[in-house]
Parts: C-alpha cells; sequence; structure tokens
C-alpha cells in the first residue's frame, strides 16, 4: 500500500516522538512540527501531505481561518484534531475534519482513523 504523508503537530516533544514512531511502523511517512512556523513550512511547502494531525494547543496556530485555509489547499486533506474532549464542542465540523480524544491510549484510535482513510 502506498504510505500517507502525515504532519504530527503537537507541543510536547514526547507526543511527537511517540506518534511519529507508532505511525512510521504503519509504513507512513512522517513530519514533525512544535510550532507554527514548522507546521507552515510543511503545510504550505512543496512537501505532498495526505493528514495533518492538529493540536489545538500549538501556540500561535490554531484558529478556524486556519482550519478553512488547510481546507481549502489543493489536494485535501485529512484534519486529526488531537485534543482533550472538552476542546470538542469548539471545533467546527467538516468532512475532513475528524476528532480524536487525546489521552494515554489515544494512539490505537488514531491508527484505526487513518486506516479507514482511502489512499490516493
Amino acid at each position: 500500500m502506498k504510505p500517507f504523508h502525515i504532519l504530527v503537530t503537537d507541543t510536547n516533544h514526547h507526543v511527537r516522538t511517540l506518534l511519529k514512531r507508532e505511525l512510521q511502523q504503519e509504513g507512513n511517512i512522517i513530519y514533525t512540527a512544535s510550532n507554527k512556523k514548522q507546521a507552515h513550512n510543511y503545510i504550505y511547502g512543496p512537501n505532498h501531505l495526505d493528514i495533518i494531525i492538529l493540536d489545538p494547543e500549538l501556540p500561535d496556530f490554531f484558529g478556524r481561518s486556519l482550519l478553512k485555509q488547510i481546507l481549502d489547499r489543493v489536494p485535501p486533506v485529512h484534519i486529526i484534531i488531537h485534543t482533550f474532549k472538552e476542546f470538542f464542542n469548539e471545533l467546527p465540523l467538516d468532512e475532513n475534519i475528524h476528532l480524536v480524544e487525546k489521552s494515554a491510549v489515544s494512539i490505537a484510535p488514531l491508527k484505526q482513523m487513518i486506516a479507514s482513510f482511502i489512499r490516493k
């Protein structure tokens, strides 16, 4: 199967490292970003992305306008918002926006969601 190109954004180095290691084991190509500038370099740079895992706590990064910009990308990408459940009600819904609760066991739901996406 063709690998997904996934950008993982998270403020926590350990979370980024864990997600990168676990998702690479599934055969995916993983990029990581810990801040807005790094994330923008991947989102708007020459890299092909299929999925963006967003941490809404990333400094100066999260917002509805940014989500709209990402959703307007061509080709479109899936956005998985990886956050705590108390933030779910604040997030917009869209066919390309998916929510996964951040927890000690959230890697399995992330992997299941990614596996459900159609590879292009």
